[in-house]
């Protein structure tokens, strides 16, 4: 039965192609030309919040904020009382009448906060209104314990894949008479739908629907998705091999508990897990007043990042002094890492991730992997060369730079 597999993707071939075709003519988006398409602060909290709030330059009052409220199931607000805030006490978005507020987390691939929900759910209730916590990110992911602390209360999962496209439909009808606001939202669909992989449209999935019927076609399809872990497994298990052989080549590869090896990944993939699961590669960048500095990778639940952790050195000065010289560098920061940031294009080894980007069915072939990966050396060469002119204008002869092999 494998043997006769070739055929069934022989015949989803143009499907393939009539869909690269479609997104390379729909190239001209303005919300990946002024901003990065995963901005979180300045592209996505920042458009949603113009278009809850009854105010907004949309000017159709609580229309948007409306539909919204259908879409996500809230509770029922007084929309003559409604205020809607952004970044207030960093909450990304507050939605709050005289007896109701509403805090939204917006998470595209940023890291959780310690105990972040936890506070948020404080501050809604201290204004002596009923709290209710939603928590955005692009497919529902469930927020980290990590954010919720103690906190009991349930956590409205949201998904720009399901809630925020739905939503944005709802508003392109209301919007119907109003051309620039219209294909303004379109736009920012397009981007949604670009970010999620759902952008395969009506026609498209009918036209594989009717493949898959065909004959025994549904038969090979399910032996596809069968093997679609084990797939996985091998593109990741392929991706950490490749990049230590090049890192190893020219830095000193770091150990340490939390390297990837094959148990982590079978947990990841296949089993259930702690959803704090984390593990990646470091080596060695640096020493700091003897104290070696790494740049790491990791992979958790989010798509991969890298950074230069705190790691060996404790004193609580010089981290300090590390956090203002390396922040700025990768802009991300938590208590145990000075900078990070995320690859850029996203790799993302989780499950609805992995299925709907291209990227990632990249890295299931050897030769495209390589590519990859030596994209992604190119990145972390970049952050190093920073790192390094940071550090010695702080630390002067107490940063010692790693020689480059």
């Amino acid at each position: 039965m494998t043997s006769d597999i070739q055929p069934l993707l022989d015949q989803l071939e143009p499907v393939r192609v009539r869909r690269q075709i479609s997104e390379s003519a729909d190239l001209f988006n303005i919300f990946r030309i002024l901003r990065s398409e995963t901005d979180e602060v300045h592209l996505h909290s920042r458009f949603i919040y113009e278009l809850l709030d009854p105010q907004g330059s949309h000017g159709l009052g609580s229309v948007f904020l409306r539909l919204f409220a259908d879409v996500a199931e809230l509770p029922g607000l007084h929309y003559e009382h409604v205020q809607v805030w952004r970044e207030h006490a960093n909450i990304d978005i507050l939605i709050r009448d005289a007896q109701q507020a509403i805090v939204i987390e917006n998470k595209i691939y940023a890291g959780d906060q310690h105990e972040q929900l936890k506070r948020y759910h404080a501050f809604a209730a201290a204004s002596h209104r009923q709290p209710t916590l939603c928590y955005l990110t692009l497919h529902g992911s469930q927020p980290s314990e990590w954010s919720l602390g103690d906190l009991q209360s349930q956590v409205r999962l949201l998904s720009y894949q399901q809630h925020i496209d739905q939503w944005l439909t709802s508003c392109i009808k209301e919007a119907a008479t109003r051309p620039t606001l219209r294909e303004t939202l379109s736009q920012y669909q397009t981007l949604i739908r670009h970010l999620t992989g759902n952008n395969m449209s009506e026609e498209e999935k009918q036209e594989v629907l009717r493949i898959v019927a065909k004959h025994d076609n549904a038969e090979k399809a399910a032996i596809i998705a069968r093997n679609w872990k084990h797939v996985r497994w091998h593109a990741e298990w392929d991706f950490w091999n490749d990049l230590l052989a090049l890192v190893s080549t020219h830095y000193a590869v770091a150990s340490d508990d939390k390297r990837f090896n094959t148990d982590y990944i079978d947990k990841a993939i296949h089993g259930r897990r702690n959803r704090e699961f984390y593990y990646g590669l470091s080596f060695r960048i640096g020493s700091l007043t003897g104290q070696p500095v790494n740049l790491r990778l990791e992979r958790d639940a989010e798509p991969i990042y890298y950074g230069i952790p705190y790691g060996a050195v404790q004193d609580t000065d010089l981290r300090a002094r590390m956090f203002k010289a390396l922040q700025p560098i990768g802009g991300n920061h938590t208590q145990a890492w000075p900078t990070y940031t995320y690859t850029n294009p996203a790799i993302d080894f989780e499950e609805e991730a992995f299925g709907s980007s291209q990227l990632m069915m990249q890295m299931i072939n050897p030769d495209k992997r390589q590519c990859i990966i030596s994209q992604l050396f190119d990145e972390l060469e970049s952050m190093i060369k920073a790192a390094h002119e940071a550090l010695q204008q702080e630390f002067g002869s107490d940063f010692e730079p790693a020689i480059r092999k």
